[in-house]
């Protein structure tokens, strides 16, 4: 399980849009995200202090949540330009932040001071794999807003890079574009890695949420991805046997990685 690998996606962006100028206003929607967000903190810290998570049959978190995963909300008929980007960037840094934190609870009193590399990484993903089994009703959501977060903002994202000047195109801003790949094919594999699950630990509910979440994104994802990386993910594919309700969202995935032609931000 990969879902550590979704902060990339922020760090690349930052350093990928440096010096950019925003626009004066905020998007529609975000001062209700934003302050969602906020009070979403304020009862993780309390639930932390416990040792576990804000849980869904709490009515208050599921008020939260539904907020903080209304993809259509926030995506569905708003128009966003490239000016958008850095308030963008801070409402997907909060999805992503949330699902870490979920994946990741419990985090300290899992691991020893005594472990190896090795060991420390077997017993994060365990760690990972039990927390989703644990918090799905809460994660998945969360995440399938993430990835559509994210695919939305690669649209700016290839925008914003079409526009610079060649002399603007620097080594630093390859290597953020290299860390936003990164960062991204990261989250697409996590996600096929629950849908190729076979312990049944997900229900059919959540794996129905999280192949729409991949279908819907795959093909902004693959433009922005070299071919050599969508054929990673396309092989990983391939090698799920989902349920039958769940193959036309497998094919699109398949579908959207099989492209050769490279564009945009893929030729970068």
């Amino acid at each position: 399980m990969r879902c550590i690998l979704f902060p990339l996606f922020a760090a690349g962006l930052l350093t990928l849009i440096s010096t950019f100028h925003a626009s004066a206003e905020p998007p529609p929607g975000l001062d209700r995200f934003m302050a969602a967000a906020k009070r979403f903190g304020e009862l993780q810290k309390v639930a932390q202090a416990k040792n576990t998570m804000p849980r869904l049959a709490e009515p208050e978190v599921a008020d939260l949540l539904a907020t903080l995963s209304d993809a259509n909300s926030l995506f569905g008929t708003t128009t966003y330009n490239r000016g958008d980007m850095p308030a963008m960037l801070q409402v997907c840094n909060q999805g992503t932040q949330i699902m870490s934190d979920y994946s990741l609870s419990g985090l300290t009193g899992a691991l020893d001071k005594s472990d190896s590399k090795d060991v420390m990484t077997r017993k994060v993903f365990a760690l990972q794999a039990q927390n989703i089994a644990t918090f799905q009703a809460e994660m998945i959501p969360i995440m399938a807003f993430s990835l559509r977060c994210q695919a939305r903002l690669s649209q700016l994202m290839a925008d914003f890079v079409s526009h610079l000047p060649p002399s603007e195109w620097t080594d630093t801003r390859r290597e953020g574009l290299q860390t936003v790949r990164r960062g991204m094919a990261g989250g697409v594999s996590a996600g096929l890695m629950m849908l190729g699950a076979t312990d049944g630990s997900l229900k059919p509910q959540f794996e129905a949420q999280m192949a729409s979440a991949l279908a819907d994104t795959a093909p902004s994802i693959a433009d922005m991805l070299p071919v050599a990386q969508r054929q990673s993910i396309l092989a990983q594919a391939e090698k799920i046997t989902p349920p039958t309700e769940l193959k036309p969202a497998l094919e699109r995935i398949i579908a959207a990685m099989s492209r050769t032609d490279c564009e945009g931000l893929c030729q970068r």
